[in-house]
C-alpha cells in the first residue's frame, strides 16, 4: 500500500508492526536512508550479523533463491531478522512477490531505492500489496525544515529566534542527511550556550571545507575539470566525506532541474534562484552556467550521481576516486550557452 511520508512518521509503530516489506523511494536519498535505517533498527541492531542482513538488488536478480534462503534462516541472536536491500538496475520484484505470497516468520524486508516511476516493477508490486508499505521520500518543504530545525535544537536545549531560523533554513539543502549533518555541526559548535545566533550559523556554514565543496560542485557544472580536482582535494584534505560531496551535488542538480523547468515556463531567473536558497555570489555563479543546461541533461546528471552514490556505498575505499570521476563526467556534459 502507498503510505505518505508524514503518515509513516506519525504512525511508525503501528505500520511497522503489520508490514512485511518496506519500499523507500524518491528524490531525497538522505531521507530514504534515514527512514530505512530507523525501520531496520526496530527489528535488529545494525551490525549484528545474524539479525541484520544486507543484500543488493542485482544479487537477488541473478540468484532469485537468495532472498528466500535469507528470509527462511532462523536468527541465532534475536527474535527477528531484517533483510535490508539496496535496489540496483536489475528487476528483482518476483523475489519480493514470492515473499509476500509466503510471508517469512519474524522477518522484515526493507528496500532502499532511488526515484522510481509508478510503472516500475517494485512500485507496481508494493504500491498495492497487502502487508507492504511504499513510502515516497521527497525534499522537505520550508515549513518542514523549520520544524526540523526547532526539534533538533530543542533536543540539545538550544533556542533560536524566528529570523535566524529562517536565514538558517535558507542555507540548508534539500537532502535530509545533509540537513541533519549541518544541524549536528551547528549544535556541536554552540555547545555550552543557550541560543543559536546568526554568528554561529555564519561561522559553521562558511568554513573552508564548505566553500571548497560548493566550488567543486560549481566547477563541475561549469565544465572545469581541473578546478573540480583542486577543490575536491581541498575538501578531502580537511576531512570531507566523498559521499557528502556526492549527496550535495545531487541536491544541487535536483535544484537546478527544478529551476530549469520553471525557467522554461517563463519564470524569472533571479526570483527562482532566491526561492531555491541561492544567494549573493553563489547566485551570480549559477546564473552564469544555468543557460548551458537543459532539463534532459540535468536528469542525466541526477541519474549519474545516484548511480555513483550506490557504487560508493558498496566500495567505500574507492569513494574519493568515484566522486572525482563522477564530477568530471558532469563537467563533460556541459553544453553550449543557450539564450
Amino acid at each position: 500500500m502507498i503510505v505518505k511520508g508524514d503518515e509513516f512518521d506519525r504512525n511508525f509503530n503501528q505500520i511497522t508492526k503489520s508490514t512485511i516489506a518496506f519500499l523507500f523511494h524518491g528524490t531525497d536519498l538522505g531521507l530514504i536512508h534515514e527512514r530505512a535505517k530507523r525501520t531496520a533498527q526496530t527489528g535488529a541492531h545494525e551490525g549484528t550479523v545474524f539479525q541484520l542482513v544486507r543484500l543488493h538488488g542485482d544479487q537477488i536478480a541473478v540468484d532469485p533463491g537468495l532472498l528466500a534462503d535469507e528470509a527462511g534462516t532462523i536468527s541465532l541472536f534475536g527474535d527477528r531478522r531484517v533483510i535490508w536491500i539496496e535496489a540496483g538496475a536489475k528487476n528483482f520484484s518476483d523475489s519480493i512477490a514470492n515473499q509476500l505470497k509466503h510471508p517469512p516468520e519474524n522477518c522484515s524486508i526493507i528496500i532502499e531505492a532511488g526515484n522510481l516511476k509508478p510503472s516500475s516493477p517494485l512500485r507496481k508490486l508494493l504500491d498495492s500489496a497487502r502487508h507492504a508499505a511504499s513510502i515516497g521520500c521527497y525534499a522537505d518543504s520550508v515549513e518542514a525544515l523549520k520544524r526540523l530545525v526547532q526539534s533538533t535544537l530543542a533536543s540539545q536545549n538550544l533556542t533560536i529566534d524566528d529570523e535566524t531560523r529562517d536565514l538558517l533554513v535558507a542555507r540548508l539543502g534539500n537532502d535530509r542527511l545533509i540537513t541533519r549533518s549541518e544541524l549536528e555541526k551547528l549544535c556541536q559548535y554552540a555547545r555550552g550556550e543557550s541560543q543559536i545566533t546568526w554568528k554561529h550559523v555564519s561561522d559553521i556554514m562558511n568554513d573552508a571545507s564548505a566553500i571548497a565543496l560548493e566550488e567543486a560542485i560549481d566547477a563541475a557544472f561549469m565544465g572545469q575539470r581541473k578546478r573540480v580536482e583542486e577543490n575536491s582535494t581541498r575538501v578531502f584534505q580537511t576531512g570531507g566525506d566523498p559521499n557528502y560531496v556526492l549527496m550535495s551535488a545531487l541536491t544541487h542538480a535536483l535544484k537546478l532541474h527544478r529551476i530549469r523547468l520553471d525557467l522554461d515556463q517563463g519564470g524569472h531567473m533571479d526570483a527562482l534562484l532566491s526561492r531555491n536558497g541561492l544567494f549573493y555570489q553563489r547566485k551570480q555563479i549559477v546564473t552564469a552556467y544555468m543557460p548551458r543546461w537543459n532539463k534532459d541533461s540535468l536528469l542525466i546528471v541526477v541519474k549519474t550521481l545516484q548511480d555513483c552514490i550506490s557504487r560508493s556505498r558498496q566500495n567505500p575505499k574507492l569513494s574519493q576516486i568515484l566522486c572525482v570521476r563522477t564530477l568530471w563526467t558532469i563537467a563533460g556534459l556541459v553544453g553550449p550557452t543557450r539564450t
